[in-house]
């Protein structure tokens, strides 16, 4: 009996084998991009003399031949969930982590910035050299995804404060305002992690994690009296009974962008949309990059989130350009019923592009806003799209538009910073919007 179960246990593993061989040389079924890791797949290499005989293209092969495997994600997908099924994944983690976060200062410490001080701030910060649109979305990325708590089927962003670059951010900021004073009202919005909002206070410190409303406060401080701090951080706390953040991705839903819209509009004194009577389109099982980052464990896999939006009542329809410059049509919110469940969140504003616009053909006088913005201002500016003449978008990733230039030339009213906290204090960031300021 023995000899026999062996026996079945060797042509098992040679059929298994053989499969893996095939799926090996199978060159039609090898994928050029992947969506766990939201990346291009190494391409086959160029075939020259000279790399042949240095050996380049046989590496080139080599590391294309790995890195394409097929069904590489599904078999990672399936490794993912047979230790679920072991149990080999705790119920609790703690993912990165690690991060010496700086002591947030008091409130107000160190002042707010004279003019003269934060203009000369700026000028010093624009002879930094921008990073390269991949160099910054990888870093980007790494601030979003990098430090999660994980319990069962849900993943908690973290935040650790740094007090260079919550400066730093500050002072570009501070520099936009002072150059369009007079022509733009300058708002910043800095959007939490979820687990300093969804998270108890006491579980969220146990991680070792920055406190978000301590490190508001100070960045508060820090800006000029050209700037107008929109704080939502108490507003999202009195509803985390509700579906504020993903449960598997690092992004807010519209709902918990909605209760910062709220605060928004207090900022500016005008009257909130009715947001939540607006059509609400549902676009089914979402699965995302905090899923992806660990792997696709079996708990989050059995309980994807749901991607949902609210349809503007004046338009649905914008136009955005690529990097290239061509211009599209699309939606502001999108049935993506039909996508893949690892890009569903593409449903609010068609994604990051470095260029969009919203008309409202509803107003033919009213105000106009530029707004600048990571990925979680997607799910932010749909909200705010009944309440302007026209809406303009940069993604200061992906845009090499002058801001400041863009305001004066197209006469805006305000101009929205809203981007994640963890990014407000990311060097390359505030590297970046100081130059989308000289450019």
């Amino acid at each position: 009996m023995l000899n026999n179960w062996r026996a079945m246990g060797v042509c098992l593993f040679a059929a298994l084998m053989l499969v893996g061989s095939l799926l090996g040389f199978a060159l039609w079924a090898r994928p050029a991009y992947s969506q766990l890791e939201k990346r291009d797949l190494q391409p086959f290499p160029e075939f020259t003399v000279e790399s042949f005989l240095d050996g380049s293209f046989t590496e080139g092969v080599s590391l294309w031949f790995a890195d394409t495997y097929p069904a590489r994600e599904a078999l990672v997908k399936l490794s993912q969930n047979l230790q679920g099924l072991f149990g080999i994944t705790p119920e609790v983690q703690l993912v990165g982590g690690g991060v010496q976060a700086d002591e947030i200062p008091p409130e107000g410490e160190g002042g707010k910035k004279e003019e003269s001080s934060s203009e000369q701030d700026g000028k010093e910060a624009s002879s930094k050299s921008r990073l390269s649109t991949e160099e910054l979305v990888a870093d980007v990325q790494q601030h979003l995804v990098g430090n999660l708590f994980v319990r069962g089927d849900t993943a908690y962003g973290l935040y650790y404060f740094n007090e260079g670059g919550a400066q730093a951010y500050a002072d570009a900021i501070n520099w936009i305002a002072n150059d369009l004073d007079g022509q733009s009202n300058v708002y910043v919005m800095n959007i939490p992690t979820s687990g300093g909002i969804m998270l108890d206070e006491a579980e969220y410190e146990a991680t070792g994690a920055s406190p978000q409303d301590e490190a508001n406060k100070y960045f508060t401080s820090l800006f000029n009296d050209k700037v107008k701090a929109v704080d939502i951080i108490p507003e999202l706390k009195k509803h985390t009974d509700e579906y504020l953040f993903f449960r598997t991705d690092h992004h807010w839903t519209q709902l918990g962008a909605y209760y910062a819209y709220l605060e928004y509009c207090k900022a500016r004194d005008t009257e909130p949309a009715d947001v939540l009577k607006w059509r609400k389109l549902e676009s089914g099982d979402m699965l995302g990059s905090f899923c992806s980052e660990l792997g696709y464990p079996a708990e989050m896999t059995a309980n994807p989130d749901t991607m949902f939006g609210y349809v503007p009542s004046s338009t649905n329809d914008l136009e955005y350009e690529d990097e290239a410059g061509a211009v599209y049509e699309a939606n502001v919110i999108i049935d993506v019923s039909d996508w893949g469940e690892e890009s569903k969140y593409l449903g609010y504003i068609s994604g990051d592009r470095p260029f969009i616009r919203i008309d409202n053909p509803k107003r033919s006088d009213g105000p106009t806003c530029l707004v600048i913005k990571d990925s979680f201002g997607n799910a932010f500016v749909p909200n705010i799209v009944d309440d302007y003449q026209t809406v303009y978008v940069f993604d200061f990733r992906y845009t090499t538009r002058n801001i400041c230039d863009f305001a004066r030339d197209n006469d805006i009213d305000d101009v929205l910073f809203a981007n994640s906290i963890s990014l407000a204090t990311a060097n390359s960031v505030s590297d970046s919007i100081v130059a989308l300021s000289q450019y």
